[in-house]
């Protein structure tokens, strides 16, 4: 949706009312552009006849960073997954955790709460295959608009929506995009569900931002009034599984340990897994977006999943691969860019952060980088290129801690813990909260 349909579409006057009662809104322009994009969704997959519009009871004490309230909306929810729906609701907590590593990883790189882990299992029960009567697809059901906008390749070849790994990061600025410009994680929500434009009007017709006061005003669509709730009561269930019944074990096949390697257009992924020796169940099942068994034609090389090192390995067949769909490639041009960015004059870190929609230590982090200076003409990724069962703790700094004590403690770098904190000196103080990379160990 482009600019001039929403400045036509929402008077400016609306939009004076929505930043002179909404105090945290940031300014016309920015929530303008800010909103220059909207996602269409399906219906709910689970209905509930009538809506109790009781105000809202106790707030849940978690260490969640998205505020759970506990009331008859959420507890409505509990009890339909914990009775009604419980042989399906174990599925999605089983299926969902062959992807928990992977997801919570990448909602952590990009400082977002691990709860919306939560989000794609109310939106596809973590099916890669899912599709809506909509055509929204995938874990996080896109649709191909939405999808397209935040980076999603969609053609005949290809559907990065089925991929849980780049349609994560992709979720991921979408959700941060909502909340920069709502300010609540229960409205940033409700417009995934309900499309931007349609939360907006809500909040300006309710004169408020608080999600329960356009609940019970009847203001939200249906569909969105259950939306809020329903993830609620999954993230409580998620919380503790056991004391609701359900029994959550860590998955004896979680996703694996995974390097994106760059391979020539239209080459059938057969004759890469005996290459690289890598069986070609294994490439299908971590290549899910590929909608046909080969690599997408192209003259730029695609970068697809496999088992890390195995790039190098590529590399020694790469002429022999290039000869195979040199033919049926030729005449194609490639249709998206490949995950790097050629650093131009006038652009700096800051900048080229701003435009994928990234953090500076994010881009320092996956270029390893020990400085934000950036020279003219280098490529820098801007794709995380390895996955794997690291993961991310919150550190609270004590006294006589330095960086390179903590990064000892949690066998890593003090140039990691820097990068990951956008830290331009090694100075840290005590009570500081530092986000430090460290091993999962499975059971």
């Amino acid at each position: 949706m482009r600019r001039s349909w929403i400045v036509s579409t929402l008077p400016r006057l609306c939009l004076f009312l929505v930043l002179t009662n909404c105090a945290s809104f940031e300014t016309r322009q920015e929530v303008t552009r800010k909103l220059a994009h909207r996602q269409s969704t399906p219906e709910p997959k689970i209905q509930v006849s009538s809506l109790d519009i009781s105000p809202p009871s106790a707030k849940v004490e978690t260490e969640l960073r998205i505020p759970v309230d506990l009331n008859s909306h959420v507890e409505r929810w509990i009890e339909y997954f914990t009775v009604k729906d419980r042989e399906r609701f174990q599925r999605f907590l089983d299926r969902g955790q062959l992807y928990r590593d992977i997801v919570e990883n990448v909602l952590e790189e990009n400082d977002l709460p691990a709860e919306l882990f939560y989000l794609a299992m109310i939106e596809s029960g973590y099916r890669t295959d899912a599709q809506s009567h909509a055509q929204a697809v995938g874990v996080w059901q896109f649709i191909a608009g939405t999808g397209t906008r935040y980076g999603l390749r969609i053609d005949r070849d290809v559907d990065e929506r089925r991929d849980p790994i780049r349609a994560t990061e992709a979720a991921a600025k979408y959700l941060r995009d909502l909340y920069n410009v709502f300010g609540s994680w229960h409205l940033a929500m409700a417009a995934y569900n309900a499309g931007e434009i349609r939360i907006l009007r809500a909040v300006m017709k309710g004169r408020t931002r608080d999600f329960w006061e356009l609940l019970e005003a009847k203001i939200l669509p249906s569909e969105t009034a259950n939306y809020v709730p329903k993830f609620l009561a999954v993230v409580l269930i998620g919380k503790e599984p056991e004391k609701y019944g359900f029994q959550v074990k860590a998955s004896p096949n979680p996703y694996p340990n995974l390097e994106a390697v760059a391979v020539p257009g239209s080459v059938e992924l057969a004759a890469i897994a005996k290459r690289a020796q890598v069986p070609l169940g294994f490439l299908k099942r971590v290549n899910p977006h590929l909608n046909t068994l080969r690599t997408p034609a192209g003259a730029t090389p695609y970068e697809i999943w496999m088992p890390p090192g195995k790039g190098a390995v590529v590399a020694r067949f790469r002429s022999e691969l290039e000869r195979m769909g040199s033919r049926k490639v030729a005449r194609v041009q490639s249709r998206v860019s490949a995950p790097m960015h050629v650093v131009r004059p006038g652009e700096n870190l800051s900048s080229i952060a701003k435009r994928y929609k990234v953090s500076v230590g994010h881009l320092m982090r996956i270029n390893n980088m020990r400085s934000t200076q950036v020279l003219i003409g280098a490529r820098l990724r801007t794709q995380t290129k390895t996955y794997d069962a690291s993961t991310l703790v919150r550190y609270k700094v004590r006294r006589g801690d330095n960086l390179t004590i903590i990064a000892r403690k949690f066998r890593t770098s003090p140039q990691r813990i820097k990068a990951r904190n956008d830290l331009k000196r090694s100075r840290i103080f005590v009570g500081q909260i530092l986000k430090v990379d460290t091993t999962r160990v499975r059971p």
